[in-house]
């Protein structure tokens, strides 16, 4: 199954259902089943910053780190442009980097891990090494 790893506290915001998009510099064609990955980086004093204004709950905390969090489906990597952006919400914009020349990757059925699957992470789009799961959500499969 394909991966993306991400610092928190943006995994966990898509694991939430607060981020809808993933902004990154590069595209990518992929499109399909997808594994949101938390890195074991720690957060910055701005992060959690950003913690304070748009607050994660319940068993979403502590913050997990070095575990996949969620699956999701990526179905669409949008080149930005002016309206585009000028489109995106409040909340959705403060939680990614939206510039023209960038890409915002839609990500639709995303599903938190009840528990997060610890498992090193990877630049890019990696593959786990984990089979995909007959019964995508929550993974359950692979828990087991």
């Amino acid at each position: 199954m394909k991966a993306l790893t991400l610092w928190q506290p943006w995994a966990s915001y898509i694991a939430a259902g607060m981020k809808r998009y993933e902004t990154r510099s590069w595209e990518t064609r992929y499109r399909g089943p997808l594994a949101i990955h938390a890195a074991a980086r720690k957060p910055t004093a701005g992060e959690r910053e950003l913690l304070e204004k748009y607050p994660l709950l319940g068993p979403l905390l502590p913050l997990p780190f070095g575990a996949i969090v969620a699956t999701c489906e990526l179905v669409d990597c949008i080149l930005m442009h002016d309206a585009n952006i000028a489109a995106v919400n409040r909340r959705e914009f403060d939680l990614g980097d939206w510039y023209p020349g960038r890409y915002a990757w839609s990500l639709v059925n995303v599903v938190p891990l009840k528990v997060p699957f610890p498992i090193k992470g990877g630049q890019g789009l990696w593959e786990t090494g984990l089979p995909l799961p007959s019964d995508m959500p929550g993974m359950e499969e692979v828990q087991r």
